[in-house]
């Protein structure tokens, strides 16, 4: 496309904008960057990051502390 060209079609992307009243929505980026994403992870040659297993198992997670009575202030018992 020449420079002309361009500025042609930015003009009338703005004024398609700005006859809507608005600005795009954000579904249409989420919809690329998914669209993107896809095609990236099936293309050949693509692989994902693996998980080594550790030998040694995680140690057991501890209990909640026990719950404290609170004093309450002014008040007996």
């Amino acid at each position: 496309m020449s420079r002309a060209e361009k500025l042609s079609a930015e003009w009338e992307a703005r004024h398609d904008v700005a006859a809507r009243g608005h600005h795009g929505s954000a579904d249409g980026v989420q919809h690329h960057l998914a669209e993107s994403r896809l095609q990236d992870a099936l293309r050949t040659g693509a692989t994902r990051a693996t998980v080594v297993p550790t030998a040694q198992p995680l140690p057991p997670v501890p209990s909640p502390p026990a719950r404290r009575r609170w004093r309450l202030f002014g008040r007996r018992g």
